[in-house]
């Protein structure tokens, strides 16, 4: 390829739509071999894939124009992958349909069964998931031969991509390991890395945040290796979800926040969106409920525009999590639309997801769970999705809890694999919820371990948060087991658990935070609740001996006799 052709290329790419077809019947009139296409076209699908898709539709229409259809059949194939990696799946899916039927009338057998290969993903993401399944049934007898080699690890990896999307873990995860060592071994570095990355993501959906990261972070060394930096830079949002999933949530903000800008100023607004749905995930957990919220349904407007239904799906599950501590009504609303479009994009894993947060909001009501959770807990066990089987785990326990169950409950979250690495959020409710099935039995001691186990992992999470809001919003958030622990202590009324209660509060500063949150940003009853508990916290500790902070009992009673 010469340098002239690459300057060429560029001015067609960077010229005003009415003075591209002379530049492209210029280039075309070159006669370059397909590789020089190739290399110019890949640098901007790294890069621009819209500008790769805008110069590829120019070229293919003024290829036709000058009866060329061998490289008007090829550009359409470049269209239609610039259109996918742009944000819009399903008007890749008719691309690379009319790229194929292009490719088969000039006889490209291998170019078709690369278009075929190709729409199985974008078919998956569009929703279409058994279609997609399909497709690579179909198309995976002819992937033979020395032009086609590798392809086979392509079909293996988007064929893996419609099993994750359908909750097919434990094989997705299979078939991405696979595809991944296939593709080194033909030195295939960039594209094993791409099998390695969406092994995290799967990884990530059952739960285990240790083994996602592992997996990012290997495929970022080898997007690096191979010199493609800006495919890194896309991983990094996944390794900011690993990130958060495993507790370090600060990191994780900081990360999203970033991606999501830059990725929407470069115009791609499929990646920007899942950054905003990772970044949403992060947000819930760290407590500001109504900004998870927002960015949730944003993200969820956002994949609807791109033709991104299967990822919207999620989106809305996210938006109904957020809502369901404390607007259970809302909530509702959210989960029935994403329990409806979960069942029309095929993806039985969300569906899961919807069943157990339904069950959990009717828990939160104060009713019995009206489905099979021990039920669903198999099924999604079978299926590989650990983090839904775990979560059923823990649902159960509480449903035990509220039955003044305790011994049923501790039973539940006694369960080894609720203490598995890598889940840290599941341990830490594991814990707590261990702790009042402790406290139900009349067991305050061993309540009391288990919250002072809890807390470490909450306090360090916290320190790692950006701003002050988000440090005040999970605090809220967590407030909980740290007022239980004061509540135990008090009960137990030794002279350190006094001490112990008091200096818990003032670690808090509990008072200080409530009275500066913000009611606008919080829901008010919620505040109210929290303050009433720290008051009587408080005058618990102001009656008793001991502690130094408010009235003694002498003085009490002194000012009581003055009152009467």
């Amino acid at each position: 390829m010469t340098q002239s052709f690459e300057a060429a290329f560029r001015r067609l790419v960077a010229a005003p739509p009415d003075a591209r077809a002379a530049g492209a019947r210029a280039l075309l009139s070159r006669d370059e071999e397909w590789p020089a296409w190739m290399g110019v076209f890949n640098e901007l699908y790294v890069k621009a894939p819209e500008k790769e898709a805008g110069a590829a539709q120019v070229l293919a229409a003024e290829a036709g124009r000058m009866r060329r259809p061998v490289e008007a059949a090829r550009f359409r194939l470049l269209i239609a992958r610039a259109v996918q990696r742009a944000g819009s799946p399903s008007e890749a899916v008719r691309a690379y349909r009319s790229a194929a039927r292009a490719l088969e009338r000039v006889g490209d057998a291998v170019r078709t069964a690369q278009a075929q290969v190709l729409m199985v993903d974008a078919l998956a993401v569009a929703g279409r998931i058994g279609e997609a399944l399909e497709v690579a049934a179909d198309v995976e007898p002819r992937l033979r031969g020395s032009a086609l080699k590798g392809w086979r690890d392509v079909l293996r990896i988007n064929r893996a991509n419609a099993l994750r999307l359908r909750g097919d873990l434990r094989d997705a995860i299979s078939e991405y390991d696979k595809a991944a060592r296939g593709l080194e071994k033909i030195g295939q570095v960039h594209t094993a890395s791409i099998a390695r990355t969406n092994a995290g993501v799967a990884w990530m959906d059952a739960g285990n945040a240790s083994a996602a990261r592992r997996r990012f972070e290997e495929a970022i060394r080898g997007f690096e290796k191979a010199g493609l930096s800006d495919m890194a830079m896309e991983v990094r949002y996944n390794l900011a979800g690993a990130l958060a999933r495993g507790g370090d949530l600060g990191e994780s903000i900081r990360m999203l926040d970033r991606l999501e800008r830059e990725h929407r100023e470069r115009g791609m607004l499929r990646r920007a969106a899942l950054c905003a749905m990772d970044l949403a995930d992060a947000l819930l957990r760290a407590g500001d409920h109504p900004a998870a919220e927002r960015k949730a349904l944003a993200a969820a407007e956002d994949f609807a525009r791109s033709g991104s239904r299967a990822e919207r799906v999620e989106a809305l599950w996210v938006a109904a999590s957020a809502t369901t501590p404390v607007d259970p009504r809302r909530a509702a609303t959210h989960l029935a639309r994403a329990h409806a479009a979960a069942k029309r994009t095929g993806r039985p894993g969300l569906a899961m997801r919807c069943e157990l947060l339904r069950e959990d909001l009717r828990i939160r009501g104060g009713k019995p769970p009206r489905g099979n959770v021990a039920g669903l807990e198999r099924r999604a066990r079978k299926a590989g999705q650990e983090d839904v089987a775990l979560q059923c785990k823990l649902l159960r326990g509480h449903a035990a809890l509220r039955r003044r169950r305790w011994t049923e409950a501790a039973k539940h979250f006694r369960d080894p694999a609720l203490r598995r690495p890598g889940r840290p959020w599941i341990r830490v409710a594991a814990q707590t919820g261990l702790a009042m099935a402790h406290e139900g039995a009349g067991e305050l001691g061993a309540a009391i371990r288990r919250l002072r186990d809890a807390a470490g992992f909450a306090d360090a999470v916290r320190s790692g948060l950006p701003g002050a809001w988000l440090r005040a919003a999970f605090r809220l958030d967590q407030l909980d087991p740290y007022l239980a622990r004061v509540d135990l202590l008090l009960r137990r009324g030794r002279p350190q658990d006094r001490r112990e209660a008091e200096s818990l509060l003032d670690a808090l500063a509990a008072r200080r935070f409530l009275e500066r949150a913000t009611p606008g940003r919080q829901p008010q009853a919620r505040l109210d609740k929290a303050r009433a508990r720290l008051e009587e916290l408080y005058d618990r500790i102001g009656r008793g001996a001991g502690p130094t902070r408010g009235l003694d009992v002498r003085s009490l009673r002194e000012l009581q006799q003055e009152a009467a």
